[in-house]
């Protein structure tokens, strides 16, 4: 049985955004699962896009992957993979196979950050880049509140 990852106190808010974003993936899978409309499933989507996704690529960015540098190979992956989910996520419609694509593509993504990134960046990182990483990573956890629990039905 393989051990859980431990994360560095100071990355562990990001973590959990981590796994608040698994749960958006498992919950469009499980809407499709129950041929929830396209329409449910989209809106949900967008606005954890907007509310969430995209301020925490752009945390990863600013403050997360300089501590290994812009020309390192993991932070080239995440930047070229930040990229590639902002453009199926800014779509103004999608199909079936869209937000199946979408949530695979995201949760891979997760993973490989996750497993692979994160882990490198705790060998690497100083004492000077967790101090950094803590004074900008203030601010509570919380699931963004919705109505229509289409993965529920």
């Amino acid at each position: 049985m393989k051990q859980p990852l431990k994360r560095h106190i100071v990355l562990q808010p990001i973590s959990r955004e981590h796994h608040q974003s698994l749960l958006l993936c498992w919950k469009i899978k499980k809407g499709l699962d129950k041929d929830v409309s396209i329409t449910r499933i989209s809106a949900y989507l967008k606005a954890v896009w907007e509310s969430d996704i995209k301020p925490h690529f752009k945390k990863e960015e600013v403050y997360v992957f300089p501590i290994l540098g812009a020309d390192h190979p993991l932070v080239g992956r995440a930047l070229m993979e930040h990229e590639q989910l902002e453009i199926l996520f800014d779509k103004k419609q999608y199909s079936r196979d869209e937000l199946f694509e979408i949530s695979s593509f995201l949760e891979r993504h997760i993973r490989f950050e996750e497993r692979t990134l994160f882990t490198e960046i705790q060998r690497v990182a100083t004492k000077e880049n967790w101090t950094l990483l803590a004074e900008q990573n203030q601010g509570e956890d919380c699931e963004m509140h919705w109505d229509d629990k289409f993965w529920a039905s």
